[in-house]
């Protein structure tokens, strides 16, 4: 049985993720025009945060083994490097971050909820 600590940490993360999807499909023009990228960009990404997020707390339910940390990890030096990238391009005033940014968490938030939907699904072992 998982410590109650991860298995709540990976709730945590779960529901934050879907506050960021629900705040991206609600507030998805002013987001779209502060970064210049369409509306419907933005509202296409809050679908696969919110999976992600939707996986990340079945997984936190049934298991939450240690062994998916990293995937967090992962996701989360990526979300850092990429938004540190589309902050240097718009500081130097470079077009096309936004989508970047955008791309970035579809892609890798579709690979987070794969990860932890196999993982939902596998036996749970005891011990």
């Amino acid at each position: 049985m998982a410590p109650q600590w991860r298995r709540t940490g990976f709730l945590l993360d779960a529901l934050f993720k879907g506050g960021v999807a629900l705040a991206y499909a609600g507030l998805a023009v002013p987001i779209g025009e502060a970064l210049a990228v369409p509306a419907g960009v933005v509202r296409a990404t809050a679908v696969p945060v919110l999976l992600s997020g939707v996986a990340e707390g079945a997984f936190a339910i049934r298991s939450a083994a240690a062994t998916h940390t990293r995937y967090l990890v992962a996701y989360d030096g990526g979300w850092v490097l990429v938004t540190g990238l589309c902050a240097a391009l718009l500081a130097g005033g470079a077009t096309g971050a936004g989508p970047i940014w955008f791309g970035y968490q579809a892609i890798a938030s579709l690979a987070v909820a794969v990860a932890f939907a196999a993982g939902t699904r596998a036996p749970v072992r005891s011990g």
